[in-house]
Order: C-alpha cells, then sequence, then structure tokens
C-alpha cells in the first residue's frame, strides 16, 4: 500500500518550499538573480491595490489583474508610494496593499500610446504589444502601465 495521493502532494509541496527559501539568500543576492532576469533593479515602481477581498486581486504578483482603465489594459505603477496608497486604500476601503516592484521589457513612451491604432484601451494595447512593447511610460501622469503581471517583479522576491 503507497502513501495516500494527498499526502504524497503535500509531501511534494514541502520540498518544493524547502527548495525555494534554499535560494533566499541577502538582498544584493535577490537583485542580481532579478537583473539577470531582465528586471531593471535601478529603478523601483510601486503598485498600489485594494485586498484581496474586495477587488480578486490575489497577494502574488504573477495573479495580478490588468485593468482597462485610462489610455492602455494593464498593470499601472507609480514612482510615488504616495500615490500608489491613494488606490489601496480609501474611506471606503481600509486596508490594502501597496507591492515595490521592479519591471522588465521594452518599454515605450507616452507618444506610443498616443500614436496606437484603436478607439479603446484593449485596440491600443493590442496595436503597442503587435510593436513589440511591454508597457510604456506615461511622462505626462507620471505612471507606468504594463501590459502582463509576467514582467513585473517584487523587490523582495527570491
Amino acid at each position: 500500500m503507497g502513501v495516500p495521493r494527498t499526502l504524497a502532494k503535500g509531501l511534494s509541496k514541502l520540498k518544493e518550499a524547502a527548495e525555494l527559501r534554499k535560494l533566499g539568500g541577502n538582498q544584493a543576492e535577490r537583485m542580481a538573480r532579478a537583473a539577470e532576469q531582465g528586471y531593471d533593479t535601478g529603478k523601483t515602481w510601486y503598485h498600489g491595490t485594494r485586498s484581496a477581498t474586495e477587488t480578486g486581486y490575489a497577494p502574488d504578483i504573477k495573479d495580478f489583474q490588468t485593468t482597462k482603465y485610462g489610455a492602455a489594459e494593464g498593470v499601472y505603477l507609480t514612482p510615488d508610494p504616495k500615490d500608489a496608497n491613494r488606490y489601496a486604500s480609501s474611506p471606503i476601503y481600509p486596508g490594502g496593499t501597496i507591492y515595490p516592484v521592479h519591471t522588465r521589457g521594452n518599454i515605450g513612451s507616452r507618444q506610443d500610446m498616443l500614436d496606437a491604432e484603436g478607439v479603446n484601451s484593449t485596440e491600443k494595447t493590442a496595436s503597442m504589444m503587435a510593436k513589440g512593447l511591454d508597457g510604456y511610460f506615461d511622462e505626462v501622469h507620471g505612471e507606468m502601465v504594463m501590459f502582463r503581471p509576467e514582467n513585473i517583479r517584487s523587490v523582495n522576491a527570491d
């Protein structure tokens, strides 16, 4: 008689977690890994979100949901944690979370967004992605829009 399937699955997850903990290392080692993966570790961005129970956002960055807001569809980031806090909490939804993150990819400009074809945020985003952009920085509003959450990494990630 073998190990029950649920127990085997649990043991496998524990083994996987132990391996991930080995990666850990200090902040410099984590930043070196991030840089090797193409993330810009010289610039920290912030993403503010309400708690998971109110918005459906998961606490893991890879699970960030893109937002159809403004000119493009993506994950909105700001260089200022105070600005991110405006999105993380309000009198109606106190609490929330601010994620400090790094980004990677081919980043366009506000002009790229303005030149993108389409009449709505979904079409404009598709147009920019077709040109090889992974996001864009809006110099006027001081915010970054990343089209794919996998191009965002927590500054604290292993």
